[in-house]
C-alpha cells in the first residue's frame, strides 16, 4: 500500500471540486483518479452530441486501449430510468461512446469498490497496476481468481448485482450493488441497446427528449402498448 501523499490527495480534491456538479461526482472522480492507468483519460462533464440532442455525461473515460466509456453517477433526485434509457440509446446509436455504465448513488457512497471492481472485471486499460492490485485486494472475495484472465472481457458485458458477503447477486442479507451496463454496437454493426427506443424516436421526429419520455410513458401504460 502506498504511503499517504497529502499533495497528491489535495490535487485530486481540487480537480474534482472544480468540475463536479454533485458530491457523488466529486467522490467518484477523486477515487477513480487515484487508480487510473497512466494512459487512460478521464473527462468530467463530457459533451455528447447525439443525433437527437446534445447532453453532458458525468464522465467520459477513454481507456488505455482507446475504448470510450460514459460513466454516470445516478443520484436519487435526478435519476429517471426512462429518460436515462433514451439518453443512453441516443449516445450509443450516435457512436458517441462504446459503453454506458450507471452507478447508483448508494454504491458510490458506501460500496464504491464495487463500482471500481465492475470496471476492472469488464474493461482492460482502465487501471494502473497499482490500482488493479488495490481493487483486487479489496474485492477478491467477489469472484474466483481463475475468472480474471484476459478472456474475461465478454462482449457485451453484463449488468451486475454485487454483494460483499455472498458473492454476486445474493439479496437475502444485504442490498446488492446494482450496476447497469449498456453496450453500443457489435462487430457486425447491430445495435445492442435501445433498439425499441430509437425506433420510437424515429416515429416521433419532432419531439424532444422530455416529450418523448412523456409520450412513451403514456403509451407504456395503455392496454395496447407493445
Amino acid at each position: 500500500m502506498k504511503q499517504f501523499d497529502v499533495q497528491e490527495f489535495s490535487g485530486r480534491f481540487v480537480r474534482a471540486g472544480a468540475t463536479s456538479e454533485s458530491p457523488l461526482e466529486q467522490i467518484f472522480q477523486m477515487v477513480l483518479e487515484k487508480y487510473l492507468h497512466p494512459r487512460a483519460k478521464l473527462i468530467p462533464q463530457a459533451p455528447l452530441n447525439t443525433h437527437r440532442g446534445s447532453y453532458r455525461a458525468d464522465f467520459m473515460l477513454i481507456t488505455a486501449t482507446g475504448v470510450r466509456l460514459v460513466l454516470e453517477c445516478d443520484g436519487k433526485d435526478y435519476h429517471d430510468e426512462v429518460r436515462d434509457g433514451f439518453r443512453d440509446a441516443f449516445t450509443l446509436a450516435s457512436k458517441c461512446a462504446d459503453y454506458v455504465y450507471r452507478f447508483p448513488g448508494y454504491v458510490i457512497h458506501s460500496k464504491i469498490w464495487h463500482a471500481l471492481f465492475t470496471l476492472l472485471l469488464h474493461q482492460p486499460g482502465v487501471f494502473s497496476e497499482y490500482g488493479e492490485r488495490e481493487i483486487l485486494m479489496r474485492c477478491n472475495h467477489l469472484i474466483d481468481p481463475r475468472e480474471l484472465g484476459p478472456d474475461r472481457f465478454a462482449y457485451p458485458p453484463r449488468s451486475l448485482k454485487i454483494t460483499d458477503d455472498f458473492g454476486l447477486g445474493d439479496e437475502l442479507f444485504e442490498k446488492p450493488s446494482v450496476i447497469t451496463v449498456r453496450a453500443g454496437v457489435n462487430d457486425r454493426g447491430a445495435t445492442l441497446f435501445g433498439v425499441h427506443l430509437v425506433q420510437f424516436t424515429r416515429a416521433h421526429p419532432s419531439c424532444n427528449i422530455a416529450e418523448l419520455v412523456e409520450l412513451y410513458m403514456k403509451k407504456a401504460t395503455s392496454p395496447d402498448f407493445s
